[in-house]
């Protein structure tokens, strides 16, 4: 779902604020079970935590490197643009994430390697 800025920060505790949409978190055909967000600068970060016991992703999720490291989760970045329907550009960038990943959603500054963007 999607808000309008000044709504929530101008909301108080307990007040319920309306809707302005909902965009699908989805890349190649593929759903992104959405676990957090993330707005550094002017991009939105959405992503997923993995482990296996209640935090599986999807086999399409999991990538092993070259040198053998397990990246099992993803993350999605959408550059924000005010002229984009919702404010949110259709443009999509994929990072894929090593197992236990809520660490680095807590990070003032996150750090990922060089994007893959579907074509």
């Amino acid at each position: 779902m999607v808000f309008r800025k000044g709504d929530v920060e101008s909301a108080s505790s307990g007040d319920s604020i309306q809707s302005v949409g909902f965009f699908e978190t989805t890349a190649a055909d593929d759903i992104l079970r959405v676990s957090f967000t993330h707005i550094e600068g002017d991009t939105l970060y959405v992503g997923e935590f993995y482990r296996a016991q209640n935090y599986p992703t999807p086999d399409s999720h999991k990538y092993t490197t070259a040198a053998g490291d397990q990246n099992t989760a993803l993350i999605l970045a959408y550059p924000l643009d005010e002229t984009a329907p919702l404010g949110i550009s259709d443009t999509i960038y994929i990072y894929w994430l090593p197992t236990h990943t809520w660490y680095r959603a807590c990070r003032p500054r996150l750090q990922f390697p060089r994007p893959w963007v579907p074509a």
